[in-house]
């Protein structure tokens, strides 16, 4: 371990701390979507101040669970015309 005076150096803290983060990241995840049901992706990437391509993976890994599913973009209230953010038409929900 870094060491400085008998203290943990703050280069050594910032890497514990980035490995870390994203277990914190998930259950933080877990528990928003169980609160909310549904989100889109640019809700939850504003909520937890993250790029949402980021979000993506962290949420791949509950779907592999079975934990979060994706809701299909309705049609109907889509005419297509590829203006949209992806992120803000992008649904998950919390399956449980």
């Amino acid at each position: 371990m870094d060491t400085v005076g008998g203290h943990a150096s703050v280069g050594h803290l910032r890497r514990q701390s980035e490995r870390i983060r994203p277990l914190v990241i998930l259950s933080e995840l877990r528990d928003y979507l169980k609160a909310n049901r549904r989100a889109t992706l640019m809700d939850m990437a504003h909520h937890f101040d993250t790029d949402p391509d980021a979000l993506r993976g962290m949420i791949g890994k509950w779907m592999v669970k079975g934990r979060v599913g994706k809701l299909a973009q309705d049609s109907a209230s889509c005419r297509s015309c590829c203006k949209c953010d992806p992120a803000t038409t992008e649904i998950y929900e919390w399956k449980g």
